[in-house]
């Protein structure tokens, strides 16, 4: 299986001039969680993702998002694949790059885009090909980064920003009340950007503790469960991770986790 057989080819297409804030309501109307930066040739130049944008929200200072460009915000340096890599290929690529990345970019040999491939793609294959191989249990992650749910939403940013994950576990003492996502915080930050003015003081979000921000209830899945019924979860309420819980917290289980299982089970033939 080549990567140019199962790449998504609609994607989003943003320019290194454009200005943060209307780069971020395409993302926002186009339900995409990234866009490829290209030059007017078409070449790759970055991505631009939500990510990148709420990783990035500390370092403004007072100035107004409107003064910043994608430039300000996107990445550089873009790990990427070719058409004709293997699927083995493009997934080694995954588990190498952060932990946080989900997708890589498809570039032809003249460094065009052509598609993009992500960890959802490969958890497609292993819903389809995987059954009672692995439990839960087998791929979760045992060390989940968690937070409690009276904390600031800016404790909560710095969480995800050491951690190098993409959501965090809300709570309340010991058990799990929420989660929060890269996603949850963007969409906080914009909500509280348009209210309270343009300009980005972390003044504005003083009242909002992640409580405020999180997902409550969130969908959960056993340890012992078969993997599989994980990824039907996530792929079909479009989500990239859920909680393991057995009465109490035991770990978390994402796209990355089930990458890795696939790679797992293909190594082993």
């Amino acid at each position: 299986m080549l990567v140019k057989e199962f790449m998504r080819k609609d994607f989003l297409t943003v320019s290194p001039g454009e200005d943060v804030v209307t780069a971020g309501n395409r993302l926002l109307e186009k339900h995409t969680s990234c866009a490829v930066v290209e030059d007017s040739d078409g070449m790759l130049l970055g991505m631009l993702s939500k990510e990148g944008f709420v990783l990035s929200v500390k370092y403004l200072g007072g100035n107004p998002l409107a003064d910043f460009k994608v430039s300000d915000f996107m990445e550089h340096n873009v790990e990427t694949v070719k058409p004709d890599d293997t699927i083995m290929d493009a997934v080694e690529s995954l588990l190498e790059v952060p932990y946080r990345i989900d997708r890589l970019p498809v570039v032809d040999e003249a460094g065009k885009v052509q598609g993009i491939l992500t960890k959802e793609n490969i958890m497609h294959f292993f819903r389809d090909e995987i059954h009672g191989k692995f439990k839960v249990k087998d791929l979760m992650r045992y060390d989940p980064t968690c937070v409690y749910d009276y904390i600031p939403i800016r404790d909560v940013l710095i969480k995800l920003d050491t951690s190098s994950e993409k959501r965090v576990l809300v709570l309340e003492g010991k058990k799990l009340v929420g989660i929060i996502t890269i996603l949850d915080l963007a969409m906080a930050f914009f909500k509280e950007r348009l209210e309270k003015g343009d300009v980005f003081d972390w003044d504005i979000y003083a009242d909002i503790n992640a409580e405020h921000v999180m997902t409550r209830n969130p969908i959960t899945v056993g340890n012992k469960a078969d993997a599989n019924e994980a990824v039907t979860i996530m792929l079909d309420n479009k989500i990239g991770g859920v909680p393991v819980l057995n009465d109490i917290l035991n770990g978390v289980i994402s796209r990355t986790e089930i990458v890795k299982g696939y790679k797992i089970f293909c190594d082993q033939g």
